[in-house]
């Protein structure tokens, strides 16, 4: 290894470690904030050292990233860094994406490339590769393209490596890879990043992380574990003994209305918000409904409330009435709207499991559609919402999801959000 800088982790420094003569797959899995990326240069070093002292050959790297947003935005900026603190002269190619290093006189050259395009990648001929957030990829084959592709490419030398720098996003290919095939094989290293292991963070992130995320994704995004959030319960973190509890309508409070503008059935979901805690006392479930007539009702049932709307945002551009938006119809009962744009689908479950987690969503019993929603809406193997046109399901806790977005989402953190 050329140097071990002061500000590295012990992950870090045991993937930048790991000799082509003895590991030919090294594996960096951790949560967000762990260092993950920075451990890509450092093993650069490392392996430019070792081909040319040991193999009297020059190292010629490529790294992989999902897109070249991720390329421009994080990984030239983390190379940047990290050659600006050791000051070795570098220069990024933005045109093809190479970036050069100046090391003891001679250049190194590091192509940048995106997996987006598997077959982009052939034609190559390097003597190592790194695969950043491999599991980022959705599709299990895409994966094995992606890394057959890969292999393919590596006949620059003896002792080729193919190494992977990942957030565990379920039991995708990394774990097939590292933990199902290859748990004895010395030829693959899995290195385990944890969060709180990175001392360089601020003191607050670690945190923020905590209170933004629900037990689950604390195993994934901080402790750095694989977890499986596909194929099972929407709404995990949903305990009908925590959970369901006396909710009643106060007049002297504003209403929280939760949105869903299916027309059928048209949902509303109403609650307080005290002491930071969503607390529902109410559903509306319409057959053949329109948002009007909606308002309509909520307004005769509540004439005289201070009525706060958390609607899905797409209904302010869409039309229920030859003349009117959505959102417009609502803002015509004197109901104030809450809300710019609407999360992805995924961001929002993640809200509404941490609410539960952290004990600050609270339900009556009344409320049996919304109750049956949270205990029997599931996920697809991309961890997606699955919605059937037979079964009248995921409408009412997606307007309860409206709600927890604009009344419990924390400040962002990282690129989970």
């Amino acid at each position: 290894m050329i140097f071990t800088p002061a500000n590295t982790t012990l992950a870090q420094y045991q993937f930048a470690q790991c000799l082509p003569s003895d590991v030919k797959h090294p594996a960096i899995v951790g949560g967000f904030g762990s260092g993950k990326t920075r451990a890509i240069p450092l093993r650069w070093t490392s392996l430019i050292y070792y081909r040319g002292t040991v193999q009297k050959k020059k190292c010629k790297l490529m790294v992989v990233e999902p897109t070249y947003e991720l390329i421009r935005d994080v990984l030239v900026p983390t190379f940047n860094e990290f050659f600006d603190e050791h000051k070795i002269k570098h220069e990024y190619h933005k045109t093809n994406h190479n970036y050069t290093i100046w090391f003891r006189g001679k250049p190194f050259v590091c192509m940048m490339r995106s997996y987006d395009n598997p077959a982009s990648l052939t034609g190559k001929t390097v003597t190592d590769i790194i695969i950043d957030e491999f599991d980022k990829e959705k599709s299990i084959q895409n994966q094995r393209d992606i890394w057959n592709e890969c292999l393919g490419r590596l006949r620059g030398c003896d002792n080729t490596t193919l190494g992977v720098v990942t957030t565990p996003e379920g039991f995708r290919m990394t774990h097939e890879l590292w933990v199902e095939k290859a748990a004895n094989n010395p030829s693959f290293k899995l290195i385990r990043a944890k969060t709180y292991d990175n001392q360089f963070l601020p003191p607050d992130y670690i945190q923020s992380l905590y209170d933004q995320y629900d037990s689950q994704l604390v195993k994934q995004y901080i402790e750095g574990d694989f977890v499986n959030l596909n194929n099972m319960a929407a709404y995990y973190e949903f305990k009908r003994d925590k959970h369901i509890t006396p909710c009643k309508y106060q007049k002297e409070l504003p209403i929280y209305v939760g949105i869903d503008f299916n027309v059928n059935p048209m949902t509303m979901v109403l609650a307080h918000y005290i002491d930071r805690q969503i607390q529902v006392f109410a559903e509306y479930y319409i057959a053949n409904s329109n948002t009007r007539k909606a308002m309509e009702l909520l307004r005769c049932d509540y004439p005289n409330a201070k009525i706060i709307a958390c609607p899905d945002m797409t209904g302010g551009s869409r039309k229920t009435s030859a003349e009117y938006t959505d959102i417009e119809i609502i803002r015509q009962f004197d109901i104030e709207v809450r809300g710019l744009y609407n999360l992805a689908e995924r961001d929002r479950l993640n809200i509404v499991n941490n609410g539960f987690d952290k004990g600050r969503i609270a339900i009556d019993p009344s409320c049996k559609y919304l109750i049956r929603d949270w205990e029997q809406v599931v996920t697809n193997e991309y961890g997606q919402v699955v919605k059937k046109s037979n079964v009248p399901l995921t409408h009412i806790s997606d307007a309860l999801g409206y709600m927890a977005v604009q009344l419990l989402r924390e400040k962002q953190i990282g690129s989970h959000f």
